[in-house]
């Protein structure tokens, strides 16, 4: 994950100036109630406002490939009180959404800027001696499912099921759009039927002729 610094921000982190604080957001579920929020400083810190619980917590690794590999991130999380554990056991959590975010401060306390360090999904998790170890992968792992329904010219419905959406009299249906035609219900007609015209055929893209 890229980000654009702010250029104060940058150079504090260029000239090894800076003190870093990392925070951590676990979004386990879909409401604010149950994210849990958590920094490496030893007092409660605040990202943009939202407050930050003192955990030690640790980002063990981030991979980025520039490849179609999918990058990973390895966060691990202090849990001696059980409380990521007991989240994470009440439900299923696996694909929630988890967020990394760093600041920078003077030598005086003072904030020079924060942004974003790695956002990504939950992908596995592993409790073990008072520590949680949560398993982040990118939001492109999205791009590797698979479609439910296949393309094909004729028609996927059952017939006068409630996608045909049939009512008359016929009993019979062949799956075609000139059946769905016939029966005057070519609007509910569910194949691409263009697609025996187009099979085979060399495609170009961004011309005009």
């Amino acid at each position: 994950m890229k980000s654009n610094l702010d250029t104060d921000l940058f150079n504090a982190l260029i000239a090894e100036t800076a003190i870093v604080i990392v925070g951590v957001e676990l979004r386990f579920g879909e409401y604010e109630p149950s994210w849990l929020r958590y920094t490496d400083c030893d007092v409660p810190f605040y990202f943009s406002g939202d407050r930050y619980a003192p955990r030690g917590i640790e980002i063990a690794s981030i991979e980025q490939y520039s490849d179609l590999s999918v990058d990973g991130c390895t966060i691990i999380v202090p849990d001696l009180d059980d409380n990521v554990s007991s989240f994470l056991m009440a439900g299923d959590y696996l694909g929630s959404w988890c967020y990394a975010r760093f600041a920078a401060l003077a030598s005086s306390g003072a904030k020079i800027g924060e942004d974003a360090l790695w956002r990504g999904i939950l992908n596995d998790y592993d409790i073990d001696a008072g520590q949680v170890s949560l398993e982040l992968v990118s939001e492109l792992i999205l791009w590797q499912k698979r479609s439910l329904r296949k393309t094909t010219a004729s028609c996927p419905w059952a017939f006068r099921g409630i996608e045909c959406g049939y009512a008359g009299a016929s009993t019979s249906c062949n799956k075609s759009y000139e059946r769905c035609v016939q029966l005057s219900n070519s609007d509910n007609f569910g194949g691409f039927r263009w697609l025996p015209a187009v099979a085979e055929q060399e495609i170009r893209w961004g011309g005009t002729g």
